[in-house]
């Protein structure tokens, strides 16, 4: 969002999760993609446009992984 890196527990377990069940980078799953992050305990912001900066950029991260596991979205 703004440049600063933080570290997300289990982000990639929970792409792994995704693509094996076969969910395509859409809306949907980004807010899937964020209920997971939150019982794996990760900290996520309660303000609703933090929230949504947050899905994008996620679904974003999942696109990419998309890509380089099946060759494109």
């Amino acid at each position: 969002m703004d440049g600063t890196k933080v570290t997300v527990n289990g982000l990639t377990e929970i792409f792994a999760e995704l693509f094996a069940e076969g969910r395509p980078a859409d809306f949907k799953v980004s807010d899937e993609i964020m209920n997971r992050l939150e019982t794996k305990q990760n900290y996520i912001p309660s303000s609703e446009i933090t929230r949504r900066e947050y899905r994008h950029l996620i679904l974003k991260e999942y696109r990419e992984y998309l890509s380089a596991h099946e060759g494109g979205t």
